[in-house]
């Protein structure tokens, strides 16, 4: 199985785990963005399931619009962080020779690096400032 979390228009692998999301340059999802905790939530993968954790963050963790302390995670589900929307999506791998040669989805890309994605999040901009 893969996992990956969408935002806005970026597919982040979830490649390691357990799958650490936060401010700091620590984790393997860092979001700059003020409202994040320094280590806001993690991804876990136990007994064949994903799950969320909160760890205990100012901004707290929802799925689904539910708070998340602990929580089982979906393919399709909403994941907000501090107000910040991702999507979680869970794919069964496929084999090499599925595949077109011309690859043009974007989860089929077999580039990993060991950098922490980093998203700079854009502060709503508004016409009368």
């Amino acid at each position: 199985m893969s996992a990956y979390l969408i935002l806005d228009t970026q597919i982040i692998t979830i490649d390691k785990l357990p799958f650490k999301i936060g401010r700091a340059l620590e984790n393997h999802l860092v979001i700059q963005d003020p409202t994040i905790s320094r280590f806001h939530a993690e991804i876990q993968y136990k007994d064949g399931r994903y799950y969320l954790f909160d760890n205990q963050s100012t901004g707290g963790s929802w799925v689904n619009d539910q708070p998340a302390g602990k929580v089982v995670l979906q393919s399709g589900d909403s994941i907000i962080l501090s107000g910040i929307v991702l999507v979680f999506v869970e794919q069964e791998s496929r084999k090499l020779s599925d595949r077109s040669l011309k690859s043009t989805d974007p989860l089929d890309d077999p580039t990993t690096d060991n950098d922490p994605t980093i998203l700079r999040v854009k502060p709503d901009w508004r016409p009368d400032d």
